[in-house]
C-alpha cells in the first residue's frame, strides 16, 4: 500500500548550528551577505557547509552563514520554497518535487551508491516482501530505490506496506523488530543494520547503475537565484573549494561532521565508500557537455512512471550550471 507522504513536524525543526535565524532571506551588513542553508546530517550534505566554515572558505567570498539541519530531504524542501532558506542540499529521490515546485539545482554533490533496502534474517529476496511492511521515509531516494527493487522484482507496489518514519524512527523501528524491512540510507541505516544480527540487503542502488545514476545536488529557487545572482556565484565559490578539500580529506570530513551534527563517525564512514565523489574539475567536465542531463532524465521517467510527475521536464528548466561555471573562474580558485 503505498501511503501519501506527510510533513513530519519534528524533521521541520531544523537545528540551527551557526546562529539563530530571525529573518527569511539573505541580508548583507559591513560588507557581508547573510545567507541560510539547509542541510542534512552526513558527508553529502553537511561536510561541504562545515568544511567551509572551518577553513574561512565562505569568509574568503564575503558571506556570513547561517546553517539549519533537516533529517530528510521533503522537509527541507518545504522551508527553503517558504522563503526561509536561502540554499539546501537534496537527494535524488526528491527531483520530482524539486521540479514541480520551482527549484533549481545550481551544482551536483556527488553521486550516491548509499541507499539501502535490508530486511531480517526471515526475508531473503525482495520478492519475500510482498505483504510485509517497509518502515521508509517517503518522498526520498531511499523510496526510489524500494520501488525500483520492486519493480525489478515484479512485485507490485501496492501488495507491499510503505510505512513513512522519520530517518531515526524507521532506524529505531527496524531495530526493536517492530518492522521486518527497512529502506533507508547511509548513516542512519548503519545501527538499525548492526541492531539486526543476520541482517540482509536486498537493494541498493548499485543495483540500477549504469542504467541510472543517483546524484545528490544542491539547490536554490529560481527567483531567489534571478534575484540573487552574485550571492548564488559566491556560495559556489566556497562551496567548490569545500568539495575538493573533502574529496581528499575524507577521513577528515568524517571528523569534522561527526563532531558537529552528533552523527557516530563508525556510521558516516561507510558512506566514503557509497559515494562517487565529484572534484570541481570533474564536475565542469560534466557541465560543459551537460551529461548531468541525462542523468536526471532517467531519474524523471520513472517518477513519470512512478506517478510523481506527469511528463518528463527538459533538465534545462531546473538545473542552471552557469553560476558553478562562473564561480570557478573565480581568481582564488584558478
Amino acid at each position: 500500500m503505498r501511503l501519501t507522504p506527510k510533513p513530519v513536524a519534528a524533521a521541520l525543526a531544523g537545528v540551527v548550528l551557526a546562529g539563530m535565524v530571525t529573518a527569511c532571506g539573505s541580508s548583507s551588513t559591513g560588507g557581508q551577505t547573510t545567507i541560510t542553508i539547509g542541510y542534512q546530517p552526513d558527508l553529502h550534505g553537511a561536510a561541504p557547509l562545515l568544511i567551509a566554515q572551518k577553513e574561512g572558505f565562505f569568509k574568503k567570498v564575503g558571506l556570513n552563514v547561517n546553517l539549519q539541519q533537516f533529517s530528510s530531504g521533503p522537509p527541507l524542501f518545504t522551508a527553503l520554497k517558504s522563503g526561509s532558506l536561502d540554499f539546501g542540499y537534496e537527494g535524488p529521490g526528491v527531483a520530482a518535487t524539486v521540479i514541480k515546485g520551482g527549484g533549481e539545482i545550481i551544482t551536483v554533490d556527488s553521486l550516491n551508491r548509499g541507499d539501502e533496502v535490508i530486511s531480517n534474517p526471515g526475508i531473503t529476496s525482495v520478492s519475500d516482501l510482498k505483504g510485509k511492511s517497509v518502515g521508509v521515509v517517503l518522498g526520498t531516494s531511499a523510496q526510489m530505490i524500494l520501488d525500483l527493487a520492486l519493480k525489478k522484482a515484479g512485485v507490485p507496489a501496492g501488495s507491499v506496506n510503505e510505512v513513512n518514519f522519520t530517518p531515526a524512527a524507521a532506524a529505531s523501528a527496524y531495530a526493536s523488530h517492530h518492522i521486518p524491512a527497512l529502506a533507508l540510507w547511509i548513516p542512519p541505516i548503519v545501527p538499525a543494520a548492526k541492531a539486526v544480527p543476520g541482517t540482509k540487503v536486498l537493494a541498493t542502488d548499485k543495483n540500477f547503475i549504469p542504467a541510472y545514476q543517483f546524484p545528490q545536488y544542491w539547490l536554490t529557487m529560481k527567483t531567489y537565484a534571478q534575484s540573487h545572482p552574485q550571492t548564488v556565484t559566491k556560495f559556489l565559490e566556497a562551496w567548490i573549494m569545500a568539495d575538493n578539500w573533502r574529496a581528499s580529506h575524507t577521513a577528515e570530513a568524517v571528523t569534522i561532521v561527526s563532531s558537529k551534527v552528533g552523527v557516530p563517525a563508525s556510521s558516516l564512514q561507510p558512506q566514503v565508500g557509497a559515494t562517487q565523489w565529484l572534484t570541481g574539475a570533474q564536475l565542469a567536465a560534466d557541465y560543459r557537455t551537460n551529461a548531468e542531463y541525462s542523468w536526471y532524465t532517467k531519474l524523471e521517467q520513472f517518477f513519470v512512471q512512478d506517478k510523481l510527475l506527469t511528463s518528463v521536464v527538459p533538465p534545462s528548466q531546473f538545473v542552471n550550471t552557469s553560476y558553478f561555471m562562473k564561480a570557478l573562474s573565480a581568481d582564488h580558485l584558478g
